[in-house]
């Protein structure tokens, strides 16, 4: 399964959650086709397997792809008689330039 991330507030409980459906006799998540039986206290609780995993921290920085970076950086890193070594300025450039997945989030005030 691939993961994504979605711009959202977390839900409290499946009844705010815009992915649960509760048209049929028992509750279900339309992510993960989880359903739990009609006593399923939805308005109280989440699904135990629950796809929406967390809220990104207030005032976090970029998200950015990992894979672009190593992509971005073939023979800055390397290995010369058993020790390791790197050019930090190409990694730095490839950092800098990396895609941005999920903005930075600027804190009010």
């Amino acid at each position: 399964m691939s993961e994504c991330v979605v711009k959202m507030e977390m839900p409290e409980s499946c009844d705010v959650c815009p992915c649960l459906d509760d048209y049929g006799d028992y509750p279900r998540c339309r992510i993960s086709e989880e359903q739990r039986g009609y006593n399923f206290p939805i308005r109280e609780k989440r699904m135990p397997n629950c796809p929406i995993i967390c809220q990104l921290p207030e005032g976090h920085g970029d998200l950015i792809s990992r894979y672009a970076i190593a992509i971005a950086c073939p023979g800055q890193i390397g290995i010369e008689d058993g020790k390791y070594w790197i050019r930090l300025s190409a990694v730095q450039e490839s950092i800098n330039s990396a895609p941005t997945i999920v903005p930075a989030e600027r804190s009010e005030g």
